[in-house]
């Protein structure tokens, strides 16, 4: 006991900023605050400085209640509240006790939180939630916020049952049913009549399947047996192939081919002859063509006198 007991003073004295005085009072007031370290709650062990806090409230607060583990009950806990921002930085406030205090002597705190690092005191009001942090202790005043959920509960109520007396609500329901049931029963009488209809449908999509199935199977004749021929082709052609691959020279080959392209080489030039020839005839022609014409109008121009002086001697 004395060991752990120790240990605690040594944290203490590390974490406070009373660690220095040489006074006996305030040597005492340590070793009273080692010895709380044991009741901390277990969310504020495991950082010095939270944990020498919490030891130092709980040797100076006698008034406090225990858990169920042998823990006191602090008014704070180790984190922070985020959103609903009201107060951020409240002044006089350079202890927890003074945060807390400040924040119960305001209507619209509902939960207050001081950094252990600089002694900053901010207000939250009733929106938002609560999350972890290490060098932060909020606490809440129970009774505003167990006022405020209360409160919602009402309103909620309330508005739902605002919401049922709606005028209107339950009759458009009744409608809606209504509609629901005539559709039902006019689908279910169109279904009834129209049943025959229906067989009879059915009986001519079935003959209809029949002979497409029939028309199929012939399909199926015909190409396996188009199959069969083109296989017994194949295995002929394939039979030749083979004959004239054994049969093949190459030697022989390549002379047939030196003398194809050499009778091609022949051929290219006839023709290129004859279209050498072709093209002197056709100029040939076209030089007889414009004497002709020029014959014509000469014959032409001679006519036209002629007929001038026939016309002169007959007046």
């Amino acid at each position: 006991m004395f060991g752990s007991t120790t240990r605690s003073a040594a944290i203490l004295l590390f974490s406070t900023a009373t660690s220095s005085s040489s006074s006996l009072t305030g040597v005492i007031h340590q070793v009273h605050a080692a010895a709380s370290v044991e009741k901390v709650p277990e969310d504020l062990k495991g950082w010095p400085l939270l944990e020498g806090i919490a030891a130092d409230y709980i040797a100076t607060h006698s008034g406090l209640k225990e858990s169920d583990d042998g823990t006191k009950k602090l008014p704070f806990q180790r984190g922070v509240w985020l959103y609903g921002d009201y107060k951020n930085d409240v002044p006089k406030t350079p202890t927890i006790d003074a945060c807390k205090k400040a924040c119960e002597d305001d209507a619209k705190c509902f939960h207050w939180q001081w950094r252990t690092t600089d002694s900053r005191c901010d207000f939250k009001m009733g929106d938002g939630y609560f999350s972890d942090a290490d060098d932060w202790v909020c606490g809440h005043i129970e009774s505003r916020v167990e006022e405020r959920r209360k409160l919602m509960e009402l309103e909620a109520a309330d508005k739902a049952k605002e919401e049922s007396k709606k005028p209107g609500i339950v009759k458009r329901a009744a409608q809606k049913v209504k509609e629901k049931v005539k559709d039902f029963g006019r689908k279910l009488k169109e279904k009834i009549v129209g049943k025959s209809e229906e067989q009879k449908e059915k009986e001519k999509a079935k003959e209809e399947i029949a002979r497409k199935l029939e028309k199929i199977e012939e399909m199926a004749a015909k190409a396996k047996q188009k199959a069969k021929n083109s296989k017994s082709k194949k295995a002929h052609d394939i039979k030749i192939t083979k004959e004239q691959l054994k049969n093949f020279d190459p030697e022989k080959a390549g002379r047939n081919l030196k003398q194809d392209m050499e009778n091609l080489e022949k051929d290219m030039k006839n023709l290129e002859e004859d279209l050498q020839n072709l093209e002197a005839d056709m100029n040939e022609e076209t030089e007889n063509a414009e004497d002709v014409s020029e014959a014509e109008r000469k014959l032409s121009g001679a006519g036209g006198a002629t007929g001038r002086e026939e016309h002169a001697m007959d007046l």
